[in-house]
C-alpha cells in the first residue's frame, strides 16, 4: 500500500528525470560532434605546425592540450547523464 503511494507520488518526479536525461542526451551527442572535430583539428594543426617549423614546440604543446580539453569536454556532459538515469533508476526502485 504504501509503496504504491510512494509509486504515484514520485512519477511525475520520473518522468521530469526522464525528459532532462533525455534533453541532456541529446544536447551531449550534438555539441560532442562540434567539439569532437574542434579538438582535432586543434591537435592537427598544432602537430603540422610544428612538423613544418610554424611554431615552437611550447606552443604546439599548449595546442595540444587545449585539443585535449576540447575532446575532454562531452565526457563531462556523459557523466551528468549517466548520474540522472541512476538517480531515475534509484527512484524506481522504491
Amino acid at each position: 500500500m504504501l509503496r504504491t503511494m510512494m509509486k504515484i507520488l514520485l512519477f511525475p518526479v520520473t518522468s521530469l528525470l526522464w525528459l532532462v536525461e533525455y534533453v541532456c542526451s541529446v544536447a551531449v551527442s550534438l555539441s560532442g560532434i562540434v567539439f569532437r572535430i574542434a579538438g582535432g583539428v586543434l591537435i592537427l594543426f598544432a602537430v603540422l605546425s610544428y612538423g613544418f617549423g610554424l611554431e615552437p614546440w611550447a606552443v604546439a604543446v599548449k595546442m595540444i592540450i587545449g585539443g585535449i580539453v576540447f575532446l575532454a569536454i562531452p565526457l563531462a556532459g556523459t557523466v551528468l547523464t549517466a548520474g540522472i538515469a541512476l538517480l531515475r533508476a534509484y527512484i524506481r526502485t522504491i
